[in-house]
């Protein structure tokens, strides 16, 4: 083979990586050395710092049997002149690991777009060359398992709580309106002032409808209080309708009058006095329940804000770079596959975490208003 070479069947980019002359140390891609290489164009490398992984060689044929290859004789672009020519006999073989593959449809029916979805035996070739012993090989396979276990149940749960979410709608989990976004929004700024938390209190105060029953039962005992002041030590009349039954069997039906005269108010007042007391108590104990509940739900979504923003700024850039930078060494053969596998499965696992934390800001905001007597 005169240079390293390979015939593509699709459309890719040679990217060449450079020294960042910002950044000692570090590469960038030189836009100016990229080449696009057309289907069926011979895909040459003509610089070592074109990234590259392997290096494949495919032929038309019946796919087993053997393969000659001849190698060296080059000019000296990457193989030394005067080298000696070799030959190599590979043999292929009758079958190939398909690994996993899967066929993901589109949200909408009509959509003429799938995803194909198709994961690697990467383990199982590495154990093949010998670059991994079989507790290595067991152990990502074991990982490998396990992900696509968990994966399984977030499709399950994702199914239970689109049923649930499209029943408390009271529409059918295949209508077309119920339509959620792909990502959540970012969450609510929170007026964080001392000021803001005290006048959101006060509002809630003059919202919360349990607070007001409480506030309309003390105000009933008062009124309560009030008339038995002023009426109590007058007699009680009930006037109404009676029925009985004589002894020869014949019914009497006439008009009835109850007379009842109270020896003293006194009763009735205390009555209606420790029924005031205990409205009021009521009432006094749901607004400290209100203002405290209100506090901790807005400290509760201070803090699940700040975590958010720490994710979405912070951390997940940083995780960014890692895996950019991982990329980079791997395309250099400076870390392994499943090194780069590792850190981008760090990288997922953050930006889970992530995900999790903005949830956990809008049920944070959504207590909050809940508490303060709004609609979240």
């Amino acid at each position: 083979i005169d240079d390293i070479a390979a015939r593509f069947i699709g459309v890719l980019d040679l990217q060449t990586w450079v020294e960042d002359t910002d950044k000692p140390g570090s590469y960038v891609i030189d836009s100016s050395l990229r080449v696009t290489v057309g289907v069926q164009d011979l895909a040459e490398i003509t610089d070592d710092n074109v990234s590259r992984d392997s290096y494949a060689l495919s032929a038309t044929g019946p796919g087993s049997g053997y393969v000659t290859l001849v190698e060296n004789g080059g000019n000296g672009k990457f193989t030394r002149p005067g080298d000696p020519v070799e030959m190599h006999i590979l043999k292929v073989g009758g079958s190939l690991a398909p690994g996993e593959l899967k066929v993901i449809a589109a949200d909408n029916p009509l959509s003429e777009l799938v995803t194909f979805q198709h994961t690697p035996d990467l383990a199982g070739r590495f154990l093949d060359a010998g670059n991994l012993t079989r507790a290595e090989w067991a152990r990502e396979q074991a990982q490998s398992a396990e992900a696509r276990m968990a994966r399984a149940t977030a499709e399950r749960e994702a199914a239970e709580a689109w049923a649930a979410l499209a029943t408390a709608l009271g529409l059918s989990s295949a209508d077309p309106r119920l339509q959620l976004p792909a990502a959540l929004p970012a969450p609510p700024a929170v007026d964080t002032a001392a000021a803001g938390l005290e006048a959101r209190v006060k509002r809630a105060v003059e919202q919360r409808l349990d607070l007001a029953a409480a506030q309309g039962a003390a105000r009933g005992a008062e009124a309560r209080l009030r008339y038995a002041r002023r009426y109590g030590f007058l007699p009680h009349i009930a006037v109404g309708a009676e029925r009985e039954r004589e002894s020869d069997g014949a019914w009497l039906s006439g008009p009835a009058v109850e007379l009842e005269i109270p020896l003293s108010a006194g009763p009735a007042l205390r009555r209606a006095a420790a029924d005031l007391a205990v409205a009021r108590a009521e009432r006094d104990r749901l607004e400290l329940v209100v203002a405290n509940e209100v506090r901790l739900r807005h400290g509760a979504l201070v803090h699940a804000l700040a975590a958010a923003t720490e994710f979405d700024q912070r951390l997940l850039p940083l995780q960014a770079t890692l895996v950019e930078e991982a990329q980079k060494e791997q395309a250099f053969m400076l870390i392994g596959a499943f090194d780069l596998l590792a850190t981008r499965r760090v990288a997922l696992a953050m930006a889970a975490d992530a995900a999790e934390q903005r949830a956990a800001a809008w049920q944070a905001a959504g207590a909050l208003a809940l508490a303060s007597g709004e609609l979240p």
